[in-house]
């Protein structure tokens, strides 16, 4: 345990840093460069209105917790979206073939069990307690998905 002073000296010291080294982020984006004027929007009328489309599915059916389902008495199954987020994330990862879209859909899995035994625990088997394994699998999930943009930023 430290004391008091050593407390002191240690937050005066991480303060000292902060000051020295925020003031070099004072104006973040200026090193980067104009975007190319050989930029082209891939983007044609017909995908921008599926886009639309898509949106204003998602819209009318999402809930107010964000969620999407409407069955029994657990009607914003979290769960489905999660799986239904992996789905699109993988579709997307079969065709670019981009790693960080593979972590992100192991990522929306685990959260998807993760869901699925919090349902488990609290509505079908409130008798057993659950609890350290859907902690297990949302901390899995999310320590995947760590990884994965940790991995992405260094190669």
């Amino acid at each position: 345990m430290l004391t008091r002073r050593g407390f002191l000296k240690r937050t005066g010291t991480v303060g000292a840093g902060l000051a020295v080294g925020l003031p070099t982020r004072a104006n973040p984006g200026a090193d980067v460069p104009e975007p190319s004027a050989a930029y082209v929007n891939h983007l044609t009328a017909e995908a921008i209105r599926a886009t639309e489309r898509g949106l204003a599915f998602l819209a009318n059916t999402q809930h107010a917790s964000g969620a999407f389902g409407d069955s029994g008495p657990y009607h914003s199954n979290l769960a489905v979206t999660s799986l239904a987020v992996a789905g699109m994330l993988l579709r997307q990862y079969l065709k670019l073939r981009t790693r960080l879209l593979l972590w992100s859909v192991i990522c929306f899995a685990g959260l998807a069990v993760n869901n699925v035994l919090v349902y488990v625990d609290l509505v079908m088997y409130t008798g057993v307690d659950l609890s350290l394994y859907r902690s297990a699998a949302g901390a899995a999930a999310v320590a995947v998905m760590l990884y994965g943009l940790i991995w992405e930023t260094r190669s």
